[in-house]
């Protein structure tokens, strides 16, 4: 998976896992880029084409809703 911060898919989602430790990741058939938020009602999950897309989408989530 090509990514524009040069990690392989796994040092991504690791990445972003680190960074957000309330956050399951992982990447989808379609190569698009997974998370979700356990324990969440109703249940969250953003995705993103890249890892900055996935990272913009759960900052504005969690942003609307800290």
């Amino acid at each position: 998976m090509a990514d524009p911060t040069g990690g392989t898919t796994n040092e991504i989602i690791a990445t972003l896992e680190r960074e957000f430790p309330r956050w399951h990741v992982w990447q989808g058939i379609s190569g698009l880029l997974y998370a979700r938020r356990p324990l969440t009602s109703p249940p969250v999950v953003v995705r993103g084409e890249d890892a900055v897309d996935l990272r913009d989408q759960i900052r504005g989530w969690e942003g609307n809703h800290a």
